[in-house]
């Protein structure tokens, strides 16, 4: 895995072969557990998010985003800092050709990707990196009033925002700088049962997360549904799910 300078983003390539790793290709070997260190870095990871991502716009990505950095706060306030930074973000975007050009623009705005480095090889690209999540709060678009916009991430992200109104809940100043997050571009649209492997058999099963949380884009968490999901499962130790 070579580092570039640039946005100290990580980049990797895994050359595939309808949408599975070619295991025997160097230098990868024949081993899935040796292919998998080619993915991202293994850090101790206790919350693992995969994003799916298909054709939808910048803004639905933005409101995700912005959701999910409201729940890492609202982990700050219930005292769960250690748990916040042990946090993981995996977006996994289903084709070069597929995915929107905002959504591809809204990637390197944040710093994340870097469309220049991606040649057009059968497989899958991943960039590694953490996003500064200052920057995510300044995407929202000034004017969201739902009756002038058919825009319906909108009408989610509102929803979204006013049970978190009606929570009352204020958060403490302290709050997440960044946090570690993966692009996972396919070259190819494989499907999205395709990118719930890569995200299940390939991202959790290396970095071993507590917990996965997985996702399509434009879905909105309310601030305290990852702290709420964490708590009812450390509980419920007999809950595969929730």
């Amino acid at each position: 895995m070579s580092i570039d300078n640039l946005w100290d983003l990580n980049y990797s390539f895994i050359p595939t072969d309808n949408g599975q790793p070619i295991i025997t290709q160097k230098p990868l070997t024949n081993s899935l557990s040796d292919w998998r260190k080619h993915l991202c870095k293994k850090v101790q990871t206790k919350i693992l998010f995969g994003i799916t991502i298909y054709n939808e716009p910048d803004l639905a990505l933005v409101y995700s985003l912005v959701s999910i950095k409201q729940n890492l706060d609202y982990l700050i306030q219930t005292e769960k800092y250690s748990l916040a930074e042990q946090v993981t973000l995996c977006l996994i975007c289903d084709g070069r050709e597929k995915i929107a050009t905002s959504t591809l623009n809204l990637l390197e705005t944040l710093e994340i990707c870097d469309s220049r480095r991606m040649q057009p090889k059968e497989g899958v690209h991943i960039f590694e990196s953490r996003l500064k999540l200052n920057k995510l709060q300044k995407l929202i678009p000034v004017d969201t009033s739902v009756e002038k916009s058919d825009n319906p991430w909108l009408k989610v992200y509102q929803t979204a925002q006013q049970e978190n109104k009606l929570s009352n809940k204020t958060y403490n100043i302290q709050t997440l700088d960044s946090v570690r997050v993966i692009v996972c571009l396919k070259e190819q649209n494989t499907g999205k049962l395709n990118s719930h492997w890569w995200f299940f058999k390939g991202f959790s099963s290396h970095l071993e997360p507590d917990y996965c949380i997985q996702m399509d884009v434009g879905c909105v968490p309310y601030s305290s549904n990852v702290n709420d999901l964490w708590e009812f499962l450390e509980q419920n130790p007999d809950v595969g799910a929730a």
